[in-house]
């Protein structure tokens, strides 16, 4: 399957939404720096191997070192053996495992559009190709709804007129057209066709209120819908806020949060002990290292305090690597998913002054239930909303 690398969760909640009876493993590959070695394939095929007698459908992404050891199953080249079918997977050039493969067993792999070329022809050859895009899947009534909310957005054409130095449309997060159009037929799938229109519009809007940084709204006439409800609901202004006001509702279990601080800012009321840098990160399994040595020094101190405060464990990451969000929030939900710990990403994010570079935030669209996103400009801010602070005279402040 050939996708834009950005809709991948939303391909990925479609599938679960659409095969509520089946489980479903997600294979992500590494984006870390050192994780293409033997030990990572290793691993990685010991994964497929151990559910290919199983119901599961694997969903696999950017694991392309590890094709070729696969050949002879994709290509169903099986043995009967013991009255089962069963296949080689290579591990290396000196030994492969004869693995049992249930015949539902079932893998879809997807592939970023950019990167068609970059894979090998013979690969592609082994498979059912499908291009997707969620236009493609859409009804006339839900096409003519995404129509309808993009042009009532238009960011891009509100960006163009305003004077600024400095690159607004690469902070758009999540309300492109295709993350438009993939959040309705979300919706509409897990809903079953239920909602209407308004109700679709607000669930929408109200997903990318929270994501807008205060540049982009500061540029919308007054008139805008979307300025509107973000003056009128916008609820956190700093971090201290979001992490207090929900003590007593409970964090999600991911909370993404964009902003401009830098990683060098010292954050109030977050223990630095409880909080560590994705950059200094180089394979995957230094994940479950530096978690568990977080845990483990923060049980220690306070083992008789049960504040959330000592139960978060922040992970910054600048907006270089936030191409390593989506594998790090697979990964704490399928390794983390039970413990008594919220995970807090803050992702750095730098206004662009070169118009001759352009630097992509990564994101995942705002779907799972699990996960928290939004946009807090300053971390450290005044507690004041930025409806009021737009009345304020700037030598008032």
């Amino acid at each position: 399957m050939e996708i834009k690398s950005s809709l991948v969760p939303l391909i990925y909640q479609n599938i679960r939404i659409q095969n509520p009876d089946k489980e479903i493993v997600f294979l992500n590959g590494s984006p870390f720096e050192d994780d293409d070695n033997n030990e990572y394939k290793f691993m990685k095929l010991r994964e497929i191997q151990q559910n290919a007698n199983t119901d599961k459908l694997i969903i696999m992404q950017s694991l392309n070192q590890i094709q070729p050891f696969l050949y002879d199953l994709y290509n169903m080249n099986y043995i009967i053996k013991d009255e089962e079918k069963c296949v080689r997977i290579y591990f290396d050039s000196f030994s492969d495992y004869l693995t049992p493969v249930k015949d539902s067993f079932r893998i879809v792999i997807l592939v970023d559009k950019k990167s068609i070329n970059e894979i090998d022809f013979d690969f592609l050859n082994r498979f059912e190709k499908m291009k997707i895009t969620f236009k493609e899947l859409l009804d006339d009534r839900q096409k003519l709804l995404a129509k309808k909310i993009i042009n009532d957005i238009d960011f891009k054409k509100h960006i163009e007129n305003a004077k600024i130095n400095y690159s607004l449309k690469e902070l758009l997060i999540n309300c492109g057209k295709e993350e438009i159009q993939g959040l309705i037929y979300y919706e509409m799938k897990k809903n079953r066709n239920k909602l209407n229109e308004n109700k679709i519009k607000e669930i929408i809007y109200n997903k990318i209120i929270k994501i807008l940084s205060q540049d982009i709204i500061s540029i919308l006439p007054e008139n805008h819908g979307i300025r509107e409800m973000y003056l009128n609901e916008k609820k956190y202004y700093n971090l201290k806020s979001y992490v207090d006001n929900l003590k007593e509702e409970g964090l999600k279990k991911i909370s993404i949060i964009y902003t401009f601080d830098s990683t060098a800012v010292a954050i109030d009321g977050i223990n630095n002990e409880m909080k560590f840098l994705i950059s200094n990160i180089i394979i995957e399994n230094q994940l479950e290292r530096k978690i568990k040595e977080i845990k483990y020094q923060n049980e220690k101190t306070f083992s008789n305090d049960i504040y959330i405060n000592n139960k978060i464990i922040y992970i910054s990451f600048k907006q270089i690597n936030s191409n390593k969000i989506q594998l790090v929030s697979e990964y704490i939900k399928k390794n983390y998913k039970n413990d008594n710990y919220k995970y807090i990403f803050i992702v750095h994010i730098q206004r662009n002054f070169n118009s001759q570079i352009h630097n992509i935030i990564y994101s995942i669209p705002d779907i799972d239930p699990e996960i928290e996103q939004l946009f807090i400009d300053n971390l450290n801010g005044p507690n004041i909303r930025f409806k009021d602070l737009l009345k304020k005279m700037l030598k008032k402040l």
